[in-house]
């Protein structure tokens, strides 16, 4: 779970010494935030088709997400990447972006001092992917 501010709260069940398990804890605590993500989808979604309207892309973590052009911007590099130059890796708390057809040069300098470009995808995880898959066809299976 994420919180307002970015902190993530992991919840699990753990028995320990002295008390038995929590499992009923944790699966209450699930359950409710099931339910606020359900009654906060609508206002979620909002956010980023609101983007779009106005400007014409949606902002998520430092990424500009282009629906008509097909195209993704880094803006922490400020660097653009066409969909159909790329893959997007899915990891569970991020999408790493990889460039198809790299040159042997560019390999090897992003290799020695370049970090891989990523998408963090821990807020609103379950509307971003449903914007990918609305707007850009992307999904991945689990």
């Amino acid at each position: 779970m994420i919180l307002k501010s970015g902190e993530m709260i992991q919840v699990t069940e753990q028995p320990t010494w002295l008390s038995d398990s929590k499992l009923s804890s944790v699966q209450y605590i699930e359950n409710q935030f099931s339910i606020i993500s359900e009654k906060t989808w609508d206002i979620r979604v909002e956010k980023y088709t609101q983007q779009i309207r106005e400007k014409g892309y949606f902002d998520y973590n430092g990424w500009l997400f282009y629906p008509n052009q097909k195209v993704i911007q880094d803006t922490k590099k400020n660097k653009v990447y066409n969909l159909d130059s790329i893959e997007l890796l899915k990891s569970p708390e991020y999408i790493t972006v990889k460039e198809k057809n790299v040159g042997l040069g560019s390999k090897l300098m992003q290799s020695l001092v370049g970090k891989p470009s990523i998408i963090i995808t821990r807020t609103d995880t379950d509307v971003f992917f449903t914007l990918l898959k609305h707007f850009f066809d992307l999904s991945w299976s689990h």
